[in-house]
Parts: structure tokens; sequence; C-alpha cells
């Protein structure tokens, strides 16, 4: 039954037969309605419908509506003790069943089956929640999602492990990935993190390389990205990339020069004194001050200041005539 699905709907139908005009239906409702009633003919238009369900309506009755409608309610009742009967035996609670049968539905889920029984039923219980890792999964399985990704699937176990993680993450360098198939990798990589996608594969791997490290600069991402960054802030938009960056760089300038001050800061912090296990008496750490660990976090970050400023500064005197590349 299409319209009629329920006796209420039946009783209120045939309740006042005077209030069924054409108006009160779409003519979905009607083709429904008509089909319900055993009406053959179901094409035409609206007015057409109604006036082959008029006809047929009061022949028929509400009893021959009901009795369909109850023909239809039984056959749905076998479908559904059809289903039941066919649908495998529900799954026994993972702390009932003994270990052969836990090592059987590990296999069956594509985990590692071996351990003790505790360590079988955390495998599955992970798996339930989602939070499931791959170090839990059978080699099988980690070899065939290696397989879809178009990534080398040979080497021992945690060599595979390791991979797919990467490969997952957009870290995968070129030999992780099939021959001919780095390029398409990097490409869509390059895309989810929103990074320009001109130049050749080894720029390309360059920026992606620069991003999964956290030292990207602004002219290692996309118009899109820079564009959407401007209006975030409030920025002019007009001028395209160029534009863009001569707004952006000196924010981000300024940003590199507060976690240099965080990290100066921490190099400078005085340092405490501390117990040998072996000692007898106490020892002070070198401090870092001036050591080669703080002169090269200064280096890099003073650096890509330098870098960045320079950058500026050329491009507002040389304005249009320049060649420096953002």
């Amino acid at each position: 039954m299409k319209f009629f699905t329920n006796s209420l709907k039946i009783h209120n139908f045939y309740k006042d037969v005077s209030s069924f005009v054409e108006k009160t239906f779409n003519k979905d409702d009607l083709v429904h309605i008509a089909e319900d009633f055993g009406v053959s003919k179901l094409t035409g238009t609206k007015k057409q419908l109604f006036g082959r369900v008029k006809k047929i309506m009061k022949k028929k009755g509400a009893n021959y509506l009901n009795e369909k409608l109850r023909e239809d309610n039984a056959e749905e009742e076998r479908l559904q003790a059809q289903i039941a009967a066919n649908a495998p035996p529900e799954l026994k609670p993972y702390a009932e069943m003994d270990v052969e049968e836990l090592r059987e539905e590990a296999i069956s889920e594509q985990l590692l089956s071996t351990g003790n029984r505790n360590d079988i039923i955390e495998r599955l219980t992970n798996l339930d929640n989602g939070v499931g890792q791959y170090e839990e999964s059978s080699t099988e399985w980690i070899t065939s999602q290696l397989n879809e990704r178009n990534a080398v699937s040979t080497g021992r176990r945690n060599i595979l492990i390791t991979r797919l993680y990467d490969v997952e993450a957009g870290k995968a360098d070129k030999t992780a990935i099939i021959k001919g198939k780095y390029t398409a990798y990097l490409n869509h990589w390059i895309t989810e993190r929103e990074l320009l996608a001109s130049g050749g594969e080894k720029e390309k791997a360059r920026r992606l390389t620069a991003y999964n490290s956290g030292t990207a600069i602004l002219g290692d991402f996309s118009d899109a990205f820079l564009k959407n960054q401007v209006a975030t802030l409030q920025l002019q938009l007009e001028g395209g990339r160029r534009a863009w960056l001569l707004q952006l760089y000196p924010l981000e300038i300024a940003d590199l020069t507060r976690k240099l001050r965080v990290c100066t800061e921490g190099l400078k912090a005085k340092p405490r004194t501390t117990v040998s296990r072996y000692r007898s008496k106490p020892h002070k750490k070198k401090s870092s001050e001036g050591s080669l660990f703080g002169t090269v976090v200064q280096g890099m970050a003073l650096g890509a200041g330098i870098g960045l400023a320079g950058r500026i500064l050329a491009a507002r005197r040389l304005q249009q005539q320049t060649t420096l590349k953002f």
C-alpha cells in the first residue's frame, strides 16, 4: 500500500467522502491512491487520475482497502520472519568466548590472533569502538591497505606499519610509493594541504615536507589559501598573490619573533640543580645560553625573519619592477 498505509487513513478517507476533491491532493498522492485501489492506468493528467479514483472508490469501498492492507501486512511479517530466520546467530559477548572462538573472531576481522585471551579481547574491543591501531591488524590487512594506496607492500611488518602511517598522513617519500604513482600521490596531498601546485615533482615534495615538519612559509601555500587568510584577517583583497603576501608576511615575521623570544627566554632560564644516582654531590647542567642548540634556534628563527623582511623591503623599493618571486 502506497497511500493507505494504516487503517486510520482508510477510516478518515471514507469518513466524509464528500471531502474528496481534486484540489485536496497532489498528483503523486492521486497516483498512489489509484494504485492502492487497483487502477491499472496510472498515467494522464491530475484531473484524469482524480476521475478514475472517484469512479472506483465507491464501488470497492473501505473493506477492499482494509483487506488489502491486511494482506500487505501479513506479507511484510512473513518477509521479516524470513530475514530473521536467515540472519547469522547473534555474536556472544567476548567475555563468554573461549580462546579459540576469540582467535577465530580476530582472524575474521583481520586482526592479530596471537597473544593471550586479554590481548585478543582488547584488539576486538578497540576495533568495535573505532580506536583500533594498525599494530593490532594482521600483516595481510596492512599489505592490502598499502596496495590500495599504490604504496610499496614488501618488507618487515614494522616497516610496513610505519609506511602505512606515513602514507595516510601524507608523509611518504618517493621510495614508499610504487613507480609511476608518486606524482599522483604528491598532487593529492598538495591539494589536501592547500599548497602551491606549480613546479615539478621535486619542488612539490619540498613544499609537502616543509608543511609536515612545520617549516612551510606563506609562499608555499596556494592562492586560494592566501586569499582566504587575507579575507579572514579583513585585509585588502585587491592585487592578487603578490599583494596578499606583502600584507601577510609582516604578520608571519611577528609570529616568528614572538616564538624566538619565548625560545630565548627558555634558554636563558636558570638551570636546576640535579642529583646523580651515581655521584655523592649535586652537579649542575651546563647552561644552554651560548650553546650550539641556542645558536641554531636563534639562527634559524632570525634567518627566517630576515629572509622574509628582505623580501618585503625589496618588493617595496622596486615595486612593479622587481624580479623577486613570491
